[in-house]
C-alpha cells in the first residue's frame, strides 16, 4: 500500500457487469489519467478477475475480491479460496460487506476468520462494518464498536482498511451528515487504538457515494477515501470522482 495515497476509489461492481462488459469498461479506463496520490482499486465478479488482471497493463489501479470463503481449502462447493485470489494477483478483499452479512448470514466470527486468512496470504482485507436504520435509532456506536471487538484482530502490525458504510444508506440516495461521519471516523480509530493496539487506519465511507458528493465527503469528513458501489459502474461517474482527487 503506498503510504503517500490521499484517498483510495474501491470499486465494488457487485454482480453488475458481465466478463465482457468488465473488459469493456476496463479498456475505456486505461485510456484515462488519474493522479498518484489516489489509489484505485477494481472490485470485480470472480469470473472476471484474471482478465482485469491482465488489462491492467499502465499500473493504474489495484485488484480485489468480493469475498473470500472462510475456509482454506477443502470440498466447499462453490467457495473461492484465499489460495486462489492470491495466484490471481489480486491485492485487497472487501470482507464483512452488509449484503454478505444480510443475504448470507454471515457473522462476525466468520468475518473475523476471513480477515486473519486474508491478512496470513498477504492480502490487505476491506472490512465493512455499519449499522441498520432500527440500531441507528438506538445505539449506533455500540453496534459498530461490537462489529470492530470481533471482527478485527488484535494488535495488528499492518494497515487496516475499514470501510464504514450505514446499511440504511446504502442505495437510498441519504447519506449521514458530515459530522455523523466524522464522528465514525473518530470512533473507530481511537477504538482500535484503545482496543487492539492499532495504530495505523485507514477509514472509508460508503453508502450511496457518488460523483455529485464523494469530494464534499472527502473534504468535511478526512476520511482517507471511498468504497463505492453503483456509481463505479458507471465510467462518467467514476472519472469525475476520480478526478476530485487531485487534492495539493
Amino acid at each position: 500500500m503506498n503510504s503517500t495515497v490521499k484517498h483510495f476509489c474501491i470499486a465494488n461492481w457487485k454482480m453488475s457487469l458481465s466478463n465482457k462488459e468488465s473488459i469493456d469498461y476496463i479498456n475505456k479506463l486505461n485510456t484515462l489519467h488519474f493522479n498518484e496520490n489516489c489509489e484505485i482499486v477494481i472490485c470485480p465478479s470472480y469470473t472476471s478477475i484474471s482478465d482485469i488482471v491482465k488489462l491492467n497493463i499502465n499500473n493504474i489501479y489495484n485488484v480485489g475480491a468480493q469475498d473470500v470463503s472462510s475456509f482454506e481449502k477443502g470440498a466447499y462447493t462453490g467457495q473461492i479460496s484465499i489460495n486462489m485470489l492470491e495466484h490471481l494477483n489480486c491485492k485487497y478483499v472487501i470482507l464483512g460487506h452488509s449484503e454478505r452479512r444480510n443475504f448470507y448470514f454471515e457473522k462476525n466470527k466468520i468475518i473475523k476468520k476471513k480477515v486473519e486468512i486474508a491478512l496470513k496470504a498477504g492480502l490487505i482485507p476491506i472490512i465493512c462494518i455499519g449499522e441498520s436504520f432500527i440500531e441507528r435509532k438506538k445505539n449506533y456506536i455500540k453496534v459498530l464498536s461490537k462489529q470492530l471487538e470481533e471482527c478485527v484482530p488484535d494488535k495488528l502490525n499492518k494497515t487496516i482498511v475499514i470501510a464504514y458504510e450505514p446499511i440504511w444508506s446504502i442505495g437510498s440516495g441519504v447519506t449521514p451528515t458530515y459530522d455523523e461521519i466524522l464522528k465514525v471516523k473518530e470512533h473507530i480509530s481511537e477504538f482500535l487504538m484503545k482496543k487492539k493496539n492499532i495504530s495505523d487506519v485507514k477509514v472509508l465511507y460508503g453508502g450511496s457515494v457518488s460523483s455529485k458528493n464523494f469530494s464534499e465527503i472527502m473534504i468535511n469528513t478526512g476520511v482517507n477515501g471511498a468504497l463505492i458501489g453503483s456509481a463505479s459502474i458507471d465510467l462518467r461517474q467514476i472519472n469525475k470522482i476520480l478526478s476530485y482527487c487531485y487534492f495539493d
